[in-house]
């Protein structure tokens, strides 16, 4: 059975990452209206990108007002983007712990706020944030970045409980280190190699 999107919007955050952009790629060919942001902006394959910190609550809010008063609707929101850091606790500066948490767990705290305010007057919709195996198996060097992800776990889990009932479904994976740009010098693939597998 072939699924198609026809009709539907379908937001990411980070949609000029390396799983966001082939998602978005993945979502349009399905037939899904695909936009998104990311924190530079530019233009990219989905056309203009809209430039957005998702660190800021402000700039959230404005951007899903705005996408609101140019579709209406919001049917899906993806949220593909976070960091990796790799160091042991006694290793990392407080900085870069608050660093991690707020690129990880606060913009998908933040994005979950804005899109629920604005998806649940629709009684239906769908959120996906990105965890990651770190969060869910012992992995040395990863206590930041496993804190962050393990948070948005427990974020989405009390969240499906909460939303439920308003038609959100929300849920969340956690994939291994997956071969994008971010990841290459962790896993000794060069980009053309990455770019021929794709």
């Amino acid at each position: 059975m072939t699924t198609t999107l026809e009709g539907k919007l379908i937001i990411i955050g980070g949609i000029t990452g390396g799983i966001g952009s082939k998602l978005a790629a993945r979502l349009q060919a399905a037939g899904a209206t695909v936009t998104g942001f990311s924190r530079s902006g530019g233009t990219g394959d989905f056309g203009e990108v809209t430039p957005c910190d998702a660190t800021d609550p402000a700039q959230l809010d404005a951007y899903f007002d705005q996408i609101i008063a140019t579709h209406g609707k919001i049917d899906a929101y993806a949220h593909a983007l976070g960091s990796i850091y790799l160091k042991p606790a006694h290793l990392t500066p407080p900085e870069d712990w608050n660093a991690t948490l707020l690129q990880n767990l606060g913009s998908a705290f933040y994005a979950l706020r804005a899109c629920a305010k604005r998806m649940q007057g629709n009684s239906y919709g769908n959120l996906l944030f990105f965890s990651s195996a770190a969060a869910q198996v012992g992995i040395a060097n990863h206590e930041a970045i496993a804190a962050a992800k393990g948070g948005i776990e427990a974020m989405v889990r009390s969240a499906a409980a909460t939303y439920a009932s308003r038609g959100l479904r929300i849920n969340a994976i956690a994939p291994s280190l997956t071969a994008t740009s971010l990841a290459l010098s962790l896993i000794h693939i060069s980009e053309p190699t990455r770019q021929a597998e794709i």
